[in-house]
């Protein structure tokens, strides 16, 4: 049973316990902007937009579950949120 516990250990300080890292990695190796101005461009991500999808995918570091079930991100035109 012991062996079956995962422990959350950072590997950088500040590092939260989120699943919100490996999103911002597949989404830049795979996703692309849709229709505009940057159509086909990779996604990059600053460090406010790093920031919401880190707290979004917190997880409880003893159980592994989720913290958040829902979120809204509202920023101001022209941030490449679609």
């Amino acid at each position: 049973e012991a062996a079956r516990r995962l422990m959350f250990r950072p590997l950088f300080e500040g590092q939260k316990c989120s699943l919100g890292y490996a999103v911002i990695d597949w989404l830049e190796e795979y996703a692309c902007h849709g229709p505009g101005p940057v159509e086909g461009q990779p996604l990059t991500f600053d460090d406010e937009m790093l920031d919401f999808v880190v707290d979004a995918y917190e997880l409880e570091p003893a159980s592994g579950r989720r913290l958040i079930s829902r979120g809204v991100l509202s920023m101001p035109k022209g941030r490449a949120k679609s």
